[in-house]
């Protein structure tokens, strides 16, 4: 549905419209490695650097209150405005979540794996009653989607980074947080610690082991 031509030629970016910038970016990205095939240590050295450049941007992004609200930051088009900078970041805005881009996609929620990985029912419940020994039935409803939530927080995160660090804190972003929400949602909407004291920041659930 993406991806008919009314829609990649559009303009802008909403999840109507999804952006293109992936595609081009791709494609510079392509040719550069072409000549870098036999990169020297320096030239290691150098990509090291600008890894680290690309982290340290990430995190100036999360500090700023322009983004809240609204998704004019947005790159995907799929993300949704977010009550906090933190938040509001899309997944074209972090390394290692750009790359596992598939070429022809405008999302990582586009990746195949990702369904596996993050949002697999029997595979996150497996996950959930592995994690805690103190579950002896069935959680009410709220606390069960809860808790996996949770859960594909943790999977998003180990699936990106391999390893979830202790005290290692990871964005994740909205656009992941939405689908993550759309699978297993709250029955009244509440996610936001203003709203409720459940939910709070993904990347914080992700780390929660109670």
């Amino acid at each position: 549905m993406l991806r008919r031509p009314e829609i990649t030629n559009a303009k802008g970016c909403s999840p109507m419209n999804p952006s293109q910038k992936k595609k081009m970016v791709k494609s510079k990205m392509a040719k550069n490695e072409e000549g870098e095939e036999h990169a020297s240590g320096e030239d290691q050295s150098e990509n090291e650097e600008n890894e680290a450049q690309g982290t340290a941007e990430t995190g100036s992004l999360l500090n700023e209150p322009t983004r809240v609200g609204n998704t004019d930051w947005c790159q995907c088009g799929l993300c949704n405005p977010m009550p906090t900078g933190v938040e509001s970041i899309c997944c074209y805005e972090i390394p290692k979540i750009f790359e596992k881009i598939p070429e022809d996609a405008f999302c990582i929620i586009d990746n195949p794996d990702f369904e596996i990985e993050v949002l697999n029912h029997e595979r996150l419940d497996w996950g959930l009653r592995m994690s805690n020994f103190k579950i002896t039935k069935q959680p009410r409803c709220d606390a069960y989607m809860r808790s996996m939530r949770k859960i594909a927080y943790r999977a998003f995160t180990v699936w990106i980074y391999t390893f979830l660090g202790f005290r290692n804190r990871k964005p994740i972003p909205s656009c992941v947080v939405r689908e993550i929400r759309s699978k297993f949602p709250d029955p009244k909407g509440k996610y936001t610690g203003f709203l409720s004291a459940r939910d709070y920041f993904a990347e914080d659930m992700a780390y929660d082991t109670d």
